[in-house]
Parts: structure tokens; sequence; C-alpha cells
């Protein structure tokens, strides 16, 4: 993986770690911070739906599920019958792709 899109997947995670925070703001209020927390964490659940296969289970396992009810790493390739070292490939590609479509790409264009 290129450099440019180490950082582009760098990004992405920064996102996708804030989002249980957008949900807590979200419900928060009627106020527009708690409105703006809602449509970022509804633009995450999109881009996530629309990823492919062991991408998008990737994603929802480190991202949207409570952390007590997350699966490990190993738990995870078990289950789905992958390498260490394709999960982690696999995840990378996750994060490049959720970043080309999160809010129209606008984290590609960060530096």
């Amino acid at each position: 993986m290129t450099k440019k899109l180490l950082t582009t997947a760098k990004h992405a995670e920064r996102v996708l770690k804030n989002y249980r925070n957008f949900l807590k703001v979200a419900h928060l209020s009627d106020k527009p911070f708690s409105v703006h927390g809602q449509m970022l964490a509804e633009e995450i659940d999109r881009v996530i739906e629309e990823l492919p296969g062991l991408e998008k289970a990737i994603l929802v396992n480190q991202y949207q599920t409570r952390p007590k009810e997350r699966q490990n790493r190993q738990q995870f390739c078990l289950d789905y019958d992958i390498s260490a070292e394709d999960y982690n490939q696999l995840r990378n590609q996750a994060l490049v792709n959720f970043a080309r479509e999160y809010l129209g790409g606008v984290l590609l264009t960060m530096g």
C-alpha cells in the first residue's frame, strides 16, 4: 500500500473511531451540534453498508460493534477462515474504500 493510501486509511480510521461518539452526541438534543452528529453517524452507516462482504464485516466489528461485543482479530480470522495478513490487507482496503465514499470523498483531499 502506498504512503498516500496509508494516510487516507488513517484519516478514515480517525472518523470511524468517533462513530460511537457521534451517536452519543446525536441523542443529546435537537441542537445543531447533535443533529450534525446524527448526520455523521448516518453517513458512516451508509458507507459501511455499501462495502463488500469481509470489508463490511471488519469495519462493523471494529467500529460499530460495542467494545464488549467485539471479536478480537484472532477470533474474527478463525470465524471467517482468513489469515492475519489477509485481515490486515482487507482492513486497509476497507478503510480506503470507506474514505472514497465518505462525504463524497472528502477524506481523500486531506494531506
